[in-house]
């Protein structure tokens, strides 16, 4: 699931979400955009934010 979906779901702001998982809003965005990669870490951190499980399958 789209990182933007998920914050606009869980009514979160780029800076709200930003200040939870301890990122400047700019990272935010970036990664919304698609303009860097993202760690698993932070994949976490972002999911306990907005409440969702961190699932990774090898299919």
């Amino acid at each position: 699931m789209e990182i933007q979906k998920l914050r606009v779901e869980a009514g979160l702001t780029q800076i709200q979400l930003g200040e939870m998982i301890k990122v400047p809003q700019s990272s935010i965005a970036r990664w919304e955009n698609g303009g860097t990669n993202i760690t698993v870490e932070t994949l976490e951190k972002i999911g306990r934010a907005v409440n969702k499980e961190l699932k990774i399958e090898f299919l």
